[in-house]
């Protein structure tokens, strides 16, 4: 899996799908994580 330091990934916000990948891509799954520990640091 792939990760992504804070600051790469702030670098990306505003950034429009079509800037991200390529147009070969047929199908895209996101998923969007929080970047804190929830309340109580349980997962």
């Amino acid at each position: 899996m792939a990760r992504f330091s804070r600051a790469a990934l702030e670098s990306l916000h505003g950034a429009l799908v079509d800037d991200l990948v390529d147009e070969r891509v047929r199908l895209l799954f996101v998923g969007i994580n929080r970047l804190t520990e929830p309340r109580g640091g349980a997962r």
